[in-house]
């Protein structure tokens, strides 16, 4: 119950205006976005750290909560270059704000009841997709996009939703460097009554018991196959359907 919680206030914090949040880059891997083969693993780490980046509002949001085993905090510290961040206590989730710049390298230094994580995060240049004016479900359809430096990890995500109001979704794992998706055919099914696409960027690090997780999303609704504008996504799953496919 408590972790569905958790990824529900994430949601709220995602969801408005279909937020592009930052990535995080561990700044000791080999460039690219590379994580050092780190592999993630929330059955055994403790606690996560989100950078989101807000569109259509200025700043980024930093979020820190307890994940796994972890009893939920009681006291969060947080500084980045030195300096403080007003973390509130939002009950399952602590959360501030702070201005960062897309593409820097910043040093975060978070106590979490006592216990202090030491870690450098460059957050990512937004990527930008060339989403179809229209989408036939019978037909292959190709997205590109553009962004300046690879993920660790990005997959694209498409939903559809049928007369009784069901949805239906498929998903492809991506190389970190692809910049182009050719959706199959009937690859979700060709019946349904709505339709939403989008990609998901993500670059992650462990450092300790601490997961630093920071995806980037964008996408796109169509209705009768005409664009409808960006889609209210149920990033609740999305989220913790990723964090499940990177730790394998």
């Amino acid at each position: 119950m408590k972790k569905a919680v958790i990824y529900l206030i994430l949601s709220l914090l995602i969801v408005t205006s279909l937020s592009v949040v930052g990535c995080s880059k561990n700044d000791g891997g080999g460039g690219g976005g590379n994580n050092s083969g780190t592999l993630l693993d929330p059955t055994t780490s403790e606690y996560a750290l989100w950078v989101n980046r807000l569109v259509g509002r200025d700043g980024y949001s930093i979020s820190v909560f307890n994940y796994g085993t972890a009893v939920y905090p009681t006291d969060v510290q947080l500084s980045i270059d030195g300096n403080a961040v007003m973390m509130t206590d939002e009950t399952y989730v602590w959360i501030g704000p702070y201005d960062l710049t897309p593409g820097t390298t910043y040093g975060f230094d978070v106590t979490i009841d006592g216990t202090s994580y030491d870690f450098n995060l460059q957050t990512c240049h937004p990527f930008y997709a060339n989403w179809p004016n229209t989408y036939y479900p019978d037909q292959q359809t190709t997205v590109n996009w553009t962004q300046q430096a690879d993920p660790d990890y990005q997959d694209f995500f498409l939903e559809g939703e049928d007369a009784a109001e069901e949805w239906h979704s498929v998903y492809q794992v991506l190389s970190n460097n692809a910049r182009s998706f050719a959706i199959p055919a009937n690859w979700v099914g060709v019946e349904l009554v709505d339709y939403n696409m989008s990609l998901w960027t993500v670059n992650y690090l462990v450092t300790n018991n601490l997961i630093a997780l920071n995806p980037e999303f964008d996408g796109m609704g169509y209705a009768r196959s005409m664009q409808t504008g960006k889609p209210e996504i149920d990033t609740r799953n999305r989220i913790h359907q990723i964090i499940e496919r990177i730790k394998h």
